[in-house]
């Protein structure tokens, strides 16, 4: 009998290749935690929302390189908060509002930035996140 992977496993493989892929797939990957999350009656539902806030609790952003792989995280966590109302006191227990509030406020204090498009990728899905919340 084949053995399924560990939820931790699959996301790590899906983060993985999202570093290395384009922005194109993004979308059929981000169906991966969703799909978890409506699996036994969404027992991993706690487990995909930690592993998200984790993936923008510990990445390394840098206003001056590319961020867009904040904007995955971001957006899953805005449908999964958006779908499960229940999830947003887990969300908040694992400090998911702190981390975003921290990673806008840090954006915001860099107004020197003449070419702001480029972050809307990931600044926007943040605030829906935090919409969520409200």
């Amino acid at each position: 009998m084949v053995q399924v992977p560990s939820i931790d496993e699959i996301f790590s493989t899906c983060i993985k290749l999202l570093i290395n892929a384009k922005e194109y797939l993004y979308f059929p990957l981000k169906d991966l935690p969703l799909t978890s999350c409506t699996q036994n009656d969404g027992q991993a539902r706690a487990k995909v929302i930690l592993f998200l806030v984790e993936q923008l609790k510990y990445y390394n952003w840098d206003l001056g390189k590319d961020n867009s792989m904040l904007s995955l995280p971001s957006h899953v966590l805005d449908l999964i908060l958006h779908e499960y109302n229940t999830t947003c006191e887990i969300a908040a227990d694992n400090g998911l509002v702190s981390v975003l509030l921290d990673i806008l406020s840090s954006f915001y204090l860099h107004p020197s930035k003449s070419d702001i498009l480029p972050y809307f990728k990931y600044v926007i899905p943040m605030l829906l996140v935090v919409h969520n919340f409200l």
